[in-house]
């Protein structure tokens, strides 16, 4: 007969501080993880947009089937230019362009008179909108929180404040739209996704632009390159350069997003102008302008 002498299995002291070690962690991460919600996002959904203003323009956002009792969170930053955006909203049938000539009409009223372009501006979008902000956000940035009244549609507009001289801001921006997520209103909060807002280029006024540059081309820089910002469908360029001295005889390329030329002017040197028109036909950042110097076999300055 075969005997066994049976034992108890004992832990050593390292196994027992393992055992100890983990049973501690464990509780620990439990105590953490009680205070993550408190940080957490809400659920729901948030978007996340970027675009640009020009002065003077409106970007509209259709918010489709918006739903009674939920809250809509808003928050929209410039990020470059002197961009100070302002943000509002208006119901999904409301007079888009009546809007624009309206604050429009009133600010330049307010030019005319002599009086305040900025309290005037203020006053017609309190007339014109459900709810707008300015500065509510850090810094310049707007932000707001709406509480849905109705099922249905509804319009956001997106445009710049304006400076002392009533001139409107201009650059690029971030927009964050959030239902139901207040952390929105910080600026921080992550998209989920979810499609709330669709940009509304009917409806948006067009803006319009005038940039002048002035330098000098010679034998040892013979070309210079302007980037463009982004340019929008349909939008229509329209680039003149002249020569101002010298016997310059300036070339224009205009190259898209691939380096590819897509327009070109004067490339012989036959003028000391150069003009050209080329109309967008997909929104795209990442064009370029090339203004040289004619040319390869007679250089010109100036």
């Amino acid at each position: 007969m075969i005997t066994t002498d049976y034992r108890p299995a004992t832990l050593s002291p390292i196994v027992h501080w393992r055992r100890w070690t983990v049973t501690l962690v464990v509780l620990v991460l439990g105590l953490l993880g009680s205070q993550w919600p408190a940080h957490a996002q809400e659920s729901g959904q948030v978007q996340a947009l970027t675009g640009v203003i020009r002065s003077g323009e409106f970007i509209f956002y259709l918010l489709p089937d918006l739903q009674s009792g939920q809250t809509l969170y808003v928050h929209v930053q410039g990020t470059s230019g002197n961009l100070d955006p302002v943000v509002g909203l208006i119901d999904g049938t409301g007079d888009t362009k009546a809007l624009q000539e309206t604050y429009a009409t009133a600010i330049q009223r307010a030019l005319v008179e002599g009086s305040d372009p900025l309290l005037a501006a203020k006053e017609a979008a309190d007339r014109l909108f459900l709810i707008w902000d300015d500065d509510s956000g850090e810094g310049l940035a707007a932000a707001f929180s709406f509480a849905v009244p109705a099922d249905g549609d509804y319009r956001l507009v997106v445009a710049s404040t304006l400076t002392a001289q009533g001139a409107g801001t201009f650059g690029d921006y971030q927009l964050l739209i959030g239902v139901d997520v207040p952390q929105v209103l910080t600026g921080e909060a992550t998209p989920t996704g979810d499609t709330i807002a669709l940009p509304d280029w009917e409806e948006s006024s067009p803006g319009m632009a005038v940039e002048e540059v002035t330098g000098t081309l010679t034998a040892e820089k013979a070309e210079e390159i302007l980037e463009l910002y982004q340019l929008r469908p349909d939008d229509t360029l329209y680039i003149f350069a002249e020569a101002t001295s010298g016997d310059l005889r300036p070339t224009i390329v205009l190259r898209n997003y691939a380096d590819k030329p897509v327009r070109t002017a004067n490339l012989t040197g036959q003028e000391r102008h150069a003009a050209l028109e080329y109309t967008v036909e997909e929104a795209d950042r990442g064009y370029r302008l090339r203004i040289g110097a004619c040319c390869d076999e007679e250089s010109t300055a100036g």
